[in-house]
């Protein structure tokens, strides 16, 4: 690969500022439970093995798409590209599927657990609930 198709092939996988992504909220831990339209830091802790956090491109995955791609998923919040990118993170779409995004740069708690939870905290901030699952209570 000659150093002109390896930089054309980084261009390729940019996304501009202005792209919104979704990311797929798994794990209760993700939502405030007093009130689940906040976003916890949890939501944005890399997995052990794990080289940056999944995410879906707004303008080729809707929603309702979104929202099937993974089982069990409670909610699902909003993130401004440009704004990650503010943060020193990056987005990069993924190549082996036009859908899905990687938001790298995150630092994991065992690699950095001074910084990581600031930035689980930023994200957290500045992500947005978009949707989410409603939860029927039965009255006994």
């Amino acid at each position: 690969m000659t150093p002109q198709s390896e930089s054309r092939q980084e261009a390729d996988l940019d996304l501009p500022c202005g792209t919104i992504i979704f990311r797929l909220l798994t794990i209760s831990d993700s939502i405030d439970q007093d009130d689940p339209d906040v976003v916890q830091p949890a939501a944005f802790t890399l997995r052990p093995g794990e080289e940056y956090l999944s995410a879906f491109i707004r303008d080729v995955c809707p929603l309702e798409v979104a929202r099937t791609k993974l089982g069990g998923v409670k909610a699902v919040a909003t993130l401004h590209v440009g704004r990650l990118r503010d943060m020193g993170l990056d987005v990069q779409r993924d190549p082996n599927d036009r859908m899905h995004a990687k938001i790298v740069g995150v630092l994991s708690e065992n690699d950095a657990p001074d910084e990581a939870p600031a930035i689980e905290g930023k994200l957290a901030n500045h992500a947005r609930i978009c949707w989410r699952r409603q939860i029927t209570r039965l009255a006994i």
